[in-house]
């Protein structure tokens, strides 16, 4: 069985790393840009008068919805894949890979 830096070392788990870094900052800059600007075009959007009075920064807080709902999605698909590699780094140092082992599983 490999100890933790062993296992560190590998550049299967370099790149799982990488992944997730990527990954995540890409989800982060999607949800920040998407929720801070809301309040900014609310704050300096005009009102426009082609259906009635329509300010753009509602459209903006209904996107907002959508945009939340394949942000999950993406994580749910995305961590699937991050789970299969974690396996494959587990079973490659010698390790029973440890999926679906939750506290209160079972119970």
């Amino acid at each position: 069985m490999a100890d933790c830096s062993e296992i560190s070392n590998t550049h299967a788990f370099r790149d799982l790393l990488k992944m997730k870094r990527r990954f995540a900052w890409r989800l982060a800059s999607v949800l920040l840009i998407s929720y801070f600007g809301l309040p900014l075009l609310a704050a300096s959007a005009p009102v426009v008068h082609a259906f009635g009075t329509a300010v753009p920064a509602w459209a903006a807080a209904l996107v907002q919805f959508p945009t939340t709902w394949l942000v999950c999605a993406a994580y749910l698909r995305k961590s699937r894949r991050f789970d299969d590699m974690v396996d494959q780094i587990c079973r490659g140092a010698g390790i029973q890979p440890a999926r679906g082992a939750w506290p209160l599983e079972g119970s």
